[in-house]
């Protein structure tokens, strides 16, 4: 009895001594602000994404009845960021909010008393309070899961606004997304799993809290260290963010307040319903060259038909102005049902609306026929990576294989694609070689690509050079990925036979990534085989990419031979390439023979580049004879170019530069000829007299120094 009675004592100090609370994370203006450069260059995209992120959000809400609420922990950084920049705005800084709902937590017991003590209350939505739910992504089943604690009716006064969203009723961020890719205004958002969830696994001051707990008179979010964990938690990691963003917040009033200025623009047009004036300055935006420009204008238009009270979107051609819908990429261009299947399916509910702790537990219990029926069903990016990684981590049980080998032979692109990336590309991938033989065999370009990236590129893949010659023979599409990704890597370096075929086959891309990602590091001779290969293969723009790229680099001084196959190959383009990449460079100083070859070979605009790059650099100033080549077959233009950028500089001294420069003012080209011939024949002339004299002079001086010496001697 005493027994038990300790034990549960213990059980109990324990789990409290071990519980942790959302209010231990300190407040971002308690902290001093310190610069950590040491968190790098992904760091610092993600502080500009915040910039913009929250000035886009403290002008699109600036009701004093609309309070927003940033949920935690995936958003606590942009809440951080807000209330550092709202310290001189009192009015937008008491109605931001950070909320501690998570999946974990958001059906726990008491959530609706930390709800309420948070001001989330049945009496102020009465009282007219309007609510902005601020997270991450991706569909939005936080702020729906709470919405519906409350009546029906409120919902017009509960909105969301996600930084990539793939419901239709939320709006997206584009502008927090374009400062992590410059790409996203042209991208789906929703489509958009892995830069958001990148963010969201960054390192948190506390665990995911699971439940609710009242401490001193106040309900907080509890978790417990080591559980709930979906991403690195780091005290340390965590409190460096926040103090190196403190300090770049502080920093950015002037930015932030300059953003603000260019929403409260759109905002005001929008409000003043001056639909021809909004769609001009739409129109500008999304013509625009600035990613960011076109990113505002495509999430302004989002907004106005999403979260914004306003008729004015109704008088707005969106099509015309240029902001098209963006079809999402996902098994036939539509966006994630996993909240029409939560309605559809409540027993799913759970699963769907925490995949991350939930799939997992599927595969630990074993229910496959489950675990196929959401694979078949669901339309969602997040749980169709974590399932498919799932899928990997279980796939050495036979059951678990067979249903890998079903969803196959489905032949769903995204599905495929999903399983490439995250199933196959497991470290036990070399025991799943007859599947993805079969994946390949069943898949698409699409899924190739992601083959050749994810999966043939890794060390695990050397023994699979025989599947990584089928899929280069079933689809050729994936060749310039292979080449990339797969063959850049030292086990497919190896594989001479099968970059000799991308090369011989291969389109000009395809030797374009060779080149650039993988020959330059294979051995010198088998290097110099493939680019022979190459060169003779005549493509002229892989030959300027050579000349570009390859010749222009100081390691080349042992490809003499290649240069010169290279002058003899190419058109009047590539000459030209060389002159500007590659003779410029201090490498080519022993390479006046191969200058002299592309000198005879050049046209006028060739020798223009020659006489403007090759001729302005230092290593050159002794090659008098070629400088004279170009000028005896030079036109107008070529003569002008010596004068500006050869003649101009220190190095252009002597009596042979002084005749030069005379040379280039006379137009007709066979009086410019006979001008240097006779001019450097009598300095020729003149230099051998000179020469000739000055040995006689030293010849009489040493006669005259041993006659004195013999003299002295015969005293």
């Amino acid at each position: 009895m005493w027994f038990s009675f300790w034990l549960c004592l213990g059980m109990l100090v324990c789990s409290l001594v071990s519980a942790e609370t959302y209010s231990e994370r300190p407040d971002i203006l308690s902290l001093k602000p310190i610069h950590h450069i040491e968190l790098g260059e992904s760091w610092l995209k993600l502080k500009k994404a915040h910039l913009e992120a929250v000035a886009m959000i403290a002008e699109m809400y600036p009701d004093p009845n609309e309070e927003i609420y940033f949920l935690a922990r995936d958003s606590e950084y942009l809440f951080d960021m807000m209330k550092v920049l709202a310290e001189s705005d009192p009015s937008l800084l008491s109605r931001i909010h950070l909320l501690n709902i998570s999946r974990s937590n958001m059906r726990a017991s008491h959530v609706k008393d930390y709800l309420a003590q948070e001001g989330i209350t049945e009496d102020a939505l009465n009282a007219g309070k309007k609510i902005v739910f601020i997270d991450t992504g991706f569909s939005g089943t936080i702020p729906k899961t709470i919405s519906e604690y409350y009546p029906e009716k409120f919902l017009p006064q509960i909105k969301t606004h996600l930084m990539s969203s793939s419901n239709p009723n939320h709006p997206s961020c584009r502008v927090f997304l374009t400062q992590l890719n410059p790409e996203a205004p042209n991208l789906d958002p929703g489509s958009m799993h892995g830069t958001v969830l990148y963010y969201e696994h960054m390192a948190r001051f506390t665990e995911r809290s699971s439940h609710f707990e009242k401490k001193n008179g106040r309900w907080d979010a509890v978790g417990k260290p080591g559980k709930n964990s979906d991403g690195k938690v780091s005290r340390e990691s965590a409190k460096q963010y926040m103090e190196d963003l403190l300090a770049y917040s502080k920093e950015s009033k002037k930015t932030f307040a300059e953003r603000r200025a260019e929403w409260k623009k759109l905002f005001d047009l929008n409000q003043s319903e001056n639909a021809e004036k909004l769609s001009e300055e739409l129109h500008r935006l999304i013509k625009g060259k600035d990613p960011l420009d076109q990113a505002m204008a495509r999430d302004f238009a989002e907004i106005i038909q999403t979260n914004l009270e306003t008729k004015i979107k109704e008088k707005i051609n969106f099509k015309e102005i240029g902001i098209s819908p963006i079809v999402p990429e996902f098994m036939g261009g539509g966006k994630s049902n996993k909240l029409e299947l939560i309605e559809k399916h409540p027993e799913w509910k759970h699963i769907l609306e925490n995949p991350a702790s939930e799939i997992p537990k599927l595969f630990e219990d074993k229910e496959l026929l489950k675990i196929g029926a959401i694979a078949d069903s669901v339309k969602d990016i997040e749980c169709l990576q974590i399932l498919c990684d799932q899928l990997g981590i279980h796939s050495n049980n036979p059951e678990v294989r067979n249903l890998i080998r079903t969803l196959i032979l489905k032949k769903d692109s995204t599905l495929a694609s999903k399983m490439a990336e995250y199933t196959f590309s497991n470290t036990n991938m070399p025991e799943m070689k007859d599947l993805l033989k079969l994946l390949i065999e069943n898949g698409d370009k699409k899924v190739g690509n992601v083959l050749a990236r994810a999966v043939f590129s890794k060390p695990e893949a050397s023994e699979m050079k025989d599947l990584v010659e089928l899929l280069m023979k079933k689809e050729k599409g994936v060749w310039g990925t292979l080449a990339v990704y797969t063959f850049s890597e030292p086990h497919a370096s190896k594989w001479k036979d099968l970059i000799n075929e991308l090369i011989l086959e291969g389109g000009g891309d395809t030797q374009e990534f060779l080149i650039q990602y993988v020959l330059l590091k294979l051995d010198p001779v088998v290097r110099n085989e493939f680019f022979e290969l190459l060169i003779k293969r005549g493509d002229q723009e892989v030959l300027r990419h050579l000349a570009q790229h390859t010749f222009s680099k100081p390691e080349i001084t042992d490809m003499k031979d290649l240069l010169l196959l290279l002058i003899e190959k190419g058109n009047m383009r590539v000459l030209q390439d060389l002159a500007i990449h590659t003779f410029p460079k201090p490498h080519t100083a022993d390479m006046k023979d191969l200058l002299k070859l592309l000198i005879n070979k050049a046209d006028n605009d060739v020798l223009l580049s020659i006489s403007g790059s090759v001729f302005a650099e230092p290593h050159t100033a002794k090659w008098t004879d070629l400088i004279r080549m170009v000028i005896e077959k030079g036109d107008k233009r070529v003569l002008r170019n010596l004068q500006k950028f050869c003649f101009s500089t220190p190095h252009a001294k002597g009596p042979e530069y002084d005749i030069f420069r005379k040379a280039v003012l006379i137009e007709d080209q066979k009086t410019r000829i006979q001008f240097l011939e006779t001019e450097l024949g009598v300095l020729k002339t003149e230099s051998s007299s000179n020469f000739k004299s000055l040995c006689s002079s030293v010849s009489n001086v040493l006669n005259a120094a041993l006659l004195k010496v013999i003299g002295k001697g015969a005293r």
